[in-house]
C-alpha cells in the first residue's frame, strides 16, 4: 500500500503534462486566409489573427470562440442600404479547402464560410448575416 502512495504522485505528474503545442491557439500565419472580399471590395486579415485589418470594414463581430484546431467568427453586416450579395475569400494554403453556403432566414441572408486545412488539421468559420432590404 505504502509503496501505491509512493507512486501516485509520480503517475499525477506525468497525466497532468500537456504538450505546449496542443494548446497553443490557432493563428493565421499557419492557415494563410489573405482577403474576404465582400460585395466586389478586398478586406485584408490580420497576419496573426482571424479578424478583419481595416476599420472601414462593414462587419461588426458579434461572436467568437477559438480553440486549438477551430476558430468561429460571426458578423453582421453594417451598411443598412446596401445587401450583402456577394462573399470570396482567398486563402494561399495549399492544403485548404473553402466552402460558401448562403441562406435566406425570414429577413436575412446568412453566409456560412468554412475553411478547412489539413496542414495544419484546422478549421476557420465565418458566419456573416445581412439583413435584406426589401
Amino acid at each position: 500500500m505504502r509503496k501505491l502512495l509512493l507512486l501516485l504522485p509520480f503517475f499525477l505528474f506525468i497525466s497532468c503534462q500537456s504538450d505546449d503545442d496542443s494548446n497553443a491557439m490557432l493563428d493565421n500565419t499557419l492557415i494563410g486566409i489573405e482577403k474576404i472580399t465582400l460585395n466586389g471590395k478586398d478586406y485584408a486579415l490580420s497576419a496573426k489573427s482571424f479578424m478583419f485589418d481595416k476599420e472601414d470594414c462593414p462587419l461588426i463581430v458579434t461572436g467568437s470562440y477559438a480553440s486549438s484546431s477551430r476558430v468561429e467568427l460571426e458578423y453582421v453586416w453594417s451598411i443598412t442600404d446596401e445587401n450583402l450579395s456577394s462573399v470570396e475569400i482567398t486563402c494561399k494554403n495549399p492544403t485548404a479547402h473553402v466552402e460558401i453556403k448562403d441562406e435566406i432566414n425570414q429577413a436575412w441572408k446568412i453566409y456560412h464560410i468554412t475553411v478547412t486545412t489539413t496542414e495544419p488539421r484546422a478549421e476557420v468559420v465565418y458566419t456573416i448575416s445581412s439583413f435584406l432590404n426589401k
